[in-house]
């Protein structure tokens, strides 16, 4: 069944309605997408200061060693591949954001195929994405592959690193519950309030939590 067109011959309900979809939009294409194409500059520049510190050593000879904007020199980088795979995720978060927002103010009807591909496939992508990248970064926080996920410990609850990286897992999986639950199309009143809450309300601030404590780490580094 295709979206319903209001009198407005749009797809909106309300004229507060645009408060679902643009800043949804401003914050994937302008700061989120942005920000994780710097983490794949990042993983890709791990020895810079290597770099740096023998172009000195050698008198400072030739151009002066920057930063490399995608390949690093060796790919065996499991965190460059999983930065790599979120920016990939990143890019579908704004396809689906942006797609939601033309449903809803442009005129022409989709089909339930159309809505499902351009929206609810690429937020389900950008998830799975995340919770696949996120795992690699939970076993760096810990130096553990079992340790990364729950605080189940002393140690992982005093560990800045733990939080950032379970926050984001956490948040990666609240978007995906989000983005499955619109492929059930009977879907029951207490189903809508599990994907709003859990999936989009409680993931955000997941993700919130997770870039302050990400701002927290880079800022104060003895503290990792």
């Amino acid at each position: 069944m295709p979206p319903q067109v209001y009198t407005d011959q749009t797809h909106r309900a309300s004229e507060y309605d645009w408060l679902d979809g643009y800043p949804a939009v401003f914050g994937a294409c302008f700061f989120f997408w942005p920000g994780v194409w710097l983490m794949v500059i990042e993983n890709a520049n791990t020895d810079l200061e290597m770099r740096r510190h023998n172009w000195r050593v050698h008198g400072e000879k030739g151009r002066k060693p920057g930063f490399r904007w995608l390949l690093p020199v060796k790919v065996n980088n499991l965190l460059w591949w999983a930065s790599l795979l979120m920016f990939t995720g990143a890019t579908a978060f704004n396809v689906s954001t942006i797609a939601s927002c033309l449903l809803g103010d442009v005129p022409e009807d989709w089909t339930t195929s159309q809505e499902q591909w351009w929206i609810y496939f690429t937020l389900t992508y950008g998830s799975a994405a995340f919770i696949g990248a996120s795992i690699p970064f939970c076993w760096d926080g810990t130096h553990s592959f079992w340790r990364g996920y729950f605080p189940f410990t002393a140690r992982e609850w005093k560990s800045l690193p733990f939080w950032v990286n379970a926050w984001q897992l956490w948040g990666s999986i609240g978007f995906l519950i989000s983005s499955a639950v619109p492929y059930k199309t009977d879907i029951t009143w207490k189903g809508q309030i599990l994907q709003v809450i859990f999936g989009n309300l409680i993931g955000s601030v997941w993700f919130g939590l997770n870039g302050y404590g990400l701002f927290l780490e880079l800022s104060n580094p003895q503290m990792t």
